[in-house]
Protein backbone atom coordinates (compact mmCIF):
# COMPACT_ATOMS: atom_id res chain seq x y z
CA UNK A 1 0.00 0.00 0.00
CA UNK A 2 1.40 3.37 -0.96
CA UNK A 3 2.21 5.83 1.81
CA UNK A 4 -0.31 8.35 0.44
CA UNK A 5 -3.07 5.75 0.52
CA UNK A 6 -2.18 4.76 4.08
CA UNK A 7 -2.47 8.37 5.25
CA UNK A 8 -5.79 8.76 3.47
CA UNK A 9 -7.01 5.52 5.10
CA UNK A 10 -6.37 7.02 8.53
CA UNK A 11 -8.08 10.22 7.46
CA UNK A 12 -11.09 8.27 6.19
CA UNK A 13 -11.53 6.19 9.35
CA UNK A 14 -11.21 9.32 11.53
CA UNK A 15 -13.78 11.16 9.43
CA UNK A 16 -16.15 8.19 9.52
CA UNK A 17 -15.71 7.79 13.29
CA UNK A 18 -16.39 11.51 13.86
CA UNK A 19 -19.51 11.37 11.72
CA UNK A 20 -20.87 8.28 13.47
CA UNK A 21 -20.25 9.78 16.91
CA UNK A 22 -21.82 13.13 16.09
CA UNK A 23 -23.12 13.64 12.53
CA UNK A 24 -22.45 17.14 11.26
CA UNK A 25 -22.68 18.81 7.87
CA UNK A 26 -18.97 19.63 8.11
CA UNK A 27 -18.18 15.90 8.08
CA UNK A 28 -20.10 15.51 4.82
CA UNK A 29 -18.26 18.47 3.32
CA UNK A 30 -14.93 16.96 4.40
CA UNK A 31 -15.99 13.65 2.86
CA UNK A 32 -16.53 15.40 -0.47
CA UNK A 33 -13.07 16.98 -0.23
CA UNK A 34 -11.61 13.58 0.53
CA UNK A 35 -13.31 12.13 -2.55
CA UNK A 36 -11.57 14.73 -4.69
CA UNK A 37 -8.27 13.97 -2.98
CA UNK A 38 -8.68 10.28 -3.76
CA UNK A 39 -8.90 10.97 -7.46
CA UNK A 40 -5.91 13.35 -7.33
CA UNK A 41 -3.89 10.58 -5.67
CA UNK A 42 -5.02 7.96 -8.18
CA UNK A 43 -7.01 5.90 -5.70
CA UNK A 44 -9.71 3.97 -7.53
CA UNK A 45 -13.31 3.28 -6.53
CA UNK A 46 -12.50 -0.31 -5.55
CA UNK A 47 -9.87 1.00 -3.12
CA UNK A 48 -12.35 3.45 -1.63
CA UNK A 49 -14.90 0.68 -1.06
CA UNK A 50 -12.22 -1.49 0.54
CA UNK A 51 -11.19 1.46 2.72
CA UNK A 52 -14.81 1.92 3.82
CA UNK A 53 -15.16 -1.79 4.60
CA UNK A 54 -11.96 -1.87 6.68
CA UNK A 55 -12.88 1.37 8.44
CA UNK A 56 -16.32 0.19 9.46
CA UNK A 57 -14.86 -3.10 10.72
CA UNK A 58 -12.32 -1.17 12.80
CA UNK A 59 -15.03 1.08 14.23
CA UNK A 60 -17.21 -1.93 15.05
CA UNK A 61 -14.42 -3.13 17.37
CA UNK A 62 -14.92 0.09 19.35
CA UNK A 63 -18.72 0.28 19.65
CA UNK A 64 -21.29 -1.88 21.36
CA UNK A 65 -23.03 -4.47 19.17
CA UNK A 66 -26.41 -2.80 19.70
CA UNK A 67 -25.15 0.31 17.87
CA UNK A 68 -23.68 -1.54 14.88
CA UNK A 69 -26.78 -1.52 12.69
CA UNK A 70 -27.28 2.24 13.02
CA UNK A 71 -23.57 2.90 12.51
CA UNK A 72 -23.50 0.66 9.45
CA UNK A 73 -26.42 2.46 7.83
CA UNK A 74 -25.13 5.95 8.72
CA UNK A 75 -21.67 5.08 7.37
CA UNK A 76 -23.05 4.96 3.86
CA UNK A 77 -23.78 8.68 3.98
CA UNK A 78 -20.04 9.34 4.19
CA UNK A 79 -19.31 6.80 1.47
CA UNK A 80 -21.96 8.38 -0.74
CA UNK A 81 -20.48 11.86 -0.31
CA UNK A 82 -17.00 10.57 -1.10
CA UNK A 83 -18.16 8.71 -4.19
CA UNK A 84 -20.29 11.59 -5.49
CA UNK A 85 -17.32 13.96 -5.24
CA UNK A 86 -15.09 11.32 -6.80
CA UNK A 87 -17.55 10.86 -9.67
CA UNK A 88 -17.80 14.59 -10.33
CA UNK A 89 -14.02 14.99 -10.30
CA UNK A 90 -13.66 12.00 -12.61
CA UNK A 91 -16.28 13.40 -15.00
CA UNK A 92 -14.44 16.74 -15.03
CA UNK A 93 -11.21 14.90 -15.78
CA UNK A 94 -12.81 12.97 -18.64
CA UNK A 95 -14.30 16.15 -20.07
CA UNK A 96 -10.84 17.71 -20.16
CA UNK A 97 -9.08 14.69 -21.64
CA UNK A 98 -11.66 13.09 -23.93
CA UNK A 99 -13.42 15.56 -26.24
CA UNK A 100 -17.17 15.06 -26.34
CA UNK A 101 -17.32 12.80 -23.28
CA UNK A 102 -19.65 15.20 -21.44
CA UNK A 103 -22.70 14.20 -23.46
Amino acid sequence: MRMEKTGLCYEYVDLLRDYLESPEELDLYNASLLGKEFIRKGIGPEDIIEMHYKSIRKIFEEICPADEKDAFLKSFRILLEVMMAYGMAYKHYLDSVVPGSGR
